[in-house]
């Protein structure tokens, strides 16, 4: 009997860890997309750091967990999540990371916040995050959370994947 080559075998692979979306799915993973989870990912993101002066809050959400590349805005109704946070919160396409620095389309610097898929894990959920305030300064970070009152859910775990 002749068996697949492994190029066929890969990709089959690949395409039944695929969730509709497109991006590759974290085993364990049961909604990969839950906003009050990544809202909650990103508000404790915040709170590692913070944007420079006169600069705005730039939100992307990766695919996967390669929170290190560039990632997707966020639909408008996420972004609505944020209207009391100041500074702004606006989408990752609003912002540059290049020079040494991350600034926003008026060239103010900024913070870059990414978050990537979600995944419930009974009770609990994870979700990879990261930031960067610029070239030369950021972290990727592993996180745990559970949910804490009504549909809000805070970390309650990191681990810091990478520094830079």
């Amino acid at each position: 009997m002749r068996r697949p080559p492994l190029l066929v075998l890969a990709f089959a692979i690949v395409a039944a860890c695929e969730g509709g979306g497109g991006e590759a799915s974290i085993p364990g993973c049961t909604d990969r997309r839950d906003d009050d989870v990544r809202e909650a990912a990103i508000r404790w993101l915040m709170t590692q750091t913070a944007p420079e002066a006169e600069g705005i809050w730039c939100v992307g959400i990766s695919h996967g967990e390669a929170v290190d590349r560039r990632g997707a805005d966020p639909d408008p109704a996420f972004l609505e999540r944020f209207e009391e946070v100041s500074p702004s919160v606006e989408a990752e396409s609003h912002c540059t990371s290049a020079e040494g620095a991350v600034t926003d389309s008026e060239g103010d610097r900024s913070a870059l916040l990414r978050v990537g898929e979600v995944c419930r894990d009974g009770a609990t959920a994870r979700a990879s995050g990261s930031w960067e305030v610029d070239g030369r300064a950021g972290a990727g970070i592993r996180m745990r959370l559970a949910p804490s009152s009504g549909d809000a859910w805070e970390v309650v775990e990191h681990e810091l994947l990478f520094i830079y």
